[in-house]
């Protein structure tokens, strides 16, 4: 296959917006796009490499696999063992064990499926993972595996059927990344976002563009001059309006998407030496950051993911820029790895896998005892409950679940009034604030899951009979980021007051940047700023929500600055997420927020 520079100044072009935003740089608010681009040239470079070789009749699918092993696995298994120190000297119980867990699923390949399953790509505490960014290699491998199979069980029925047969799968892979993303109001969500089957469409247009040049690459059209810059233009163009030319919510993502595959699509179908937009990607110093691109994208995430851990407040720009070049300069010497490894001569295939299989069990055998291990919670005494043996104290999530007993309760008591809950996890959370202070007694408890977060609307059909039986309704919520999410709750609202039904809207909560630093330093007597958009959804709230409906949580456990504490008066963590409580701050800050005249009648 014939090497193709302009190929590595897209690499170049792919790479840097992912890092700027994963920097968090407002410019590149739509970087994580260039992810997109990497697919499509995935796609591209290893469909040519294998039509080549079948064309040939020396395609072997084990060279295949350790071509693809050497190119990857390197790199990725240097980063993992270099993060394990940091990690285990810097990290909090509750992410040192998620870490373990990227561990293990990223040696597996599968580390897309955990984010899947657990907190997604857009959680807020994504920006504190070292490993976030290997989710893309997960999709990448896992195609990787399926595609020579694939090749050669469809190779002997031409070329032309094999082109219609990808182009039927990545379409329906099309329609089914845009049938998710339309549930989320055409924005990503983390199915559509983060796993192969809403992905391949991008990674099998490359292998089209592949076929059709293999297939037609003296076509006269494909080579014209005119022809070549024009829709190279069109390609640059495709790219820079889905990367910069648009705003949150301003259009459907799910397009922008499309038109970053397209752009790069149309790059590698008409790039000349002689066009313009080629004369920029073979520049030495574009294609020698696409050269070190696979480097770069391997860095940068866990050095930015370790600046942020070690932080009290947001790292200045100053600062992520200079983890940026931290970044380059590291991926120089990086690359330099992939290029020993990759050599054949340097390291032969028997020293290569063995050398890999000490890795591999160093590192998921560190995973697992870090998972197991819970991240070490017992070495801290201000997560340890000796009467609750630790049931609720190394995560939140094991403590939001004990208000778990009164999902979907029915009311039966006639002598108790009945108290419907409701809302996202801080509802829970009012729930666990009231119960481990022992308040409710009078009041039989219901929590329903009448969530606006994440869905378009929620018909009053479906809380009609819930909000009927209640004496009373508490609504609590996190933020509520979207218009529609708003409109939701608005209605909501609204139907209670068309019942005449006394409810009451609990203030939404925040417990700082970083819990990493306070807990392993132990500051108890540090304050956390309360983060930016947590005060204006508070603000939003205090400004809709009638002042005899409202608590504001934050107005009572934050000083004048807006910093709140992060350990109790027995010097027991508050929070271990930045959100939710555990169990000694449900107790401590419970008793607090309910000495407001609208709660104390539920204690």
């Amino acid at each position: 296959m014939t090497y193709r520079k302009e190929i590595d100044g897209l690499r170049a072009l792919a790479v840097l917006p992912v890092v700027f935003f994963h920097a968090g740089f407002e410019l590149f608010s739509r970087g994580f796009l260039g992810v997109d681009i990497f697919f499509v040239i995935s796609g591209y470079l290893i469909t040519s490499l294998i039509l080549r070789e079948q064309s040939l009749g020396t395609f072997s699918i084990i060279n295949f696999y350790e071509r693809r092993a050497r190119r990857i696995i390197p790199a990725l298994f240097l980063i993992m063992i270099v993060c394990i120190p940091f990690a285990i000297y810097l990290m909090q119980p509750d992410d040192l064990e998620n870490f373990g867990q990227s561990l293990v699923a990223t040696t597996l390949i599968s580390n897309n499926y955990l984010l899947y399953l657990t907190s997604g790509y857009w959680d807020l505490a994504s920006e504190f993972k070292p490993l976030l960014h290997t989710w893309s290699l997960g999709v990448e491998e896992q195609y990787y595996i399926l595609f020579p199979i694939l090749m050669i069980l469809v190779w002997k029925i031409g070329l032309k059927i094999i082109f219609f047969t990808f182009l039927l799968l990545s379409s329906l892979s099309l329609v089914h990344f845009y049938n998710l993303s339309s549930q989320d109001n055409f924005g990503f969500n983390n199915e559509s976002f983060l796993l192969l089957t809403s992905r391949a469409w991008q990674i099998l247009f490359g292998a089209i563009a592949a076929i059709f040049l293999f297939k037609f690459k003296e076509n006269k059209f494909l080579n014209s001059n005119l022809t070549s810059e024009i829709f190279s233009l069109i390609g640059i163009g495709c790219l820079i309006f889905s990367l910069f030319l648009f705003k949150e919510n301003s259009f459907y993502q799910g397009v922008f998407s499309f038109s970053a595959v397209t752009g790069t699509l149309l790059i590698i179908l008409f790039s000349k030496e002689t066009t313009f937009s080629t004369r920029f990607l073979v520049m030495k110093y574009v294609v020698g950051l696409g050269l070190i691109s696979y480097s770069l994208y391997l860095w940068h995430q866990p050095i930015f993911a370790f600046l942020r851990i070690i932080s009290l407040e947001k790292p200045s720009e100053i600062f992520l820029l200079l983890s940026v070049v931290l970044a380059l300069i590291i991926s120089l010497f990086s690359y330099r790895l992939e290029r020993f490894f990759r050599d054949k001569k340097a390291i032969s295939s028997k020293a290569f896998f063995s050398l890999g299989l000490v890795c591999l069990l160093l590192i998921v055998g560190t995973g697992l005892y870090l998972h197991q291990s819970e991240g070490f919670y017992k070495t801290y005494p201000e997560l340890e409950n000796s009467e609750l043996k630790g049931e609720y104290a190394n995560t939140n999530d094991g403590y939001v679940i004990s208000a778990s007993r009164f999902l979907n309760k029915e009311f039966v008591y006639e002598n108790k009034s009945n108290l419907l809950i409701t809302g996202d996890s801080f509802a829970r959370d009012f729930i666990n604030m009231g119960e481990s202070n022992g308040y409710f007694s009078n009041y039989e408890l219901s929590l329903k899951e009448l969530n606006c977060f994440n869905n378009n609307e929620i018909s009053p059909e479906s809380y009609k009979d819930s909000f009927n039986n209640a004496d009373m309704v508490v609504i609590s919520y996190r933020v509520l980021r979207s218009e529609k999410e708003k409109s939701c709750f608005l209605n909501q609202l609204k139907y209670l007051q068309s019942l005449n039904k006394e409810f009451i809207v609990i203030g939404t909560k925040d417990f700082g940047y970083n819990l990493n630093r306070p807990l392993k330093r132990k500051m108890y007597d540090y304050r956390a700023l309360v983060s930016e958009e947590i005060l204006l959804f508070n603000r939003y709230l205090i400004e809709t929500i009638p002042e005899k409906n409202f608590v504001d949580v934050l107005g009572i456990i934050a000083d004048k600055d807006n910093r709140v504490r992060l350990f109790t008066t027995e010097r027991k963590m508050v929070s271990v997420d930045r959100a939710h409580l555990t169990y000694f701050g449900a107790k401590e800050i419970g008793q607090t927020v309910f000495e407001d005249p609208l709660l104390e009648d539920l204690k």
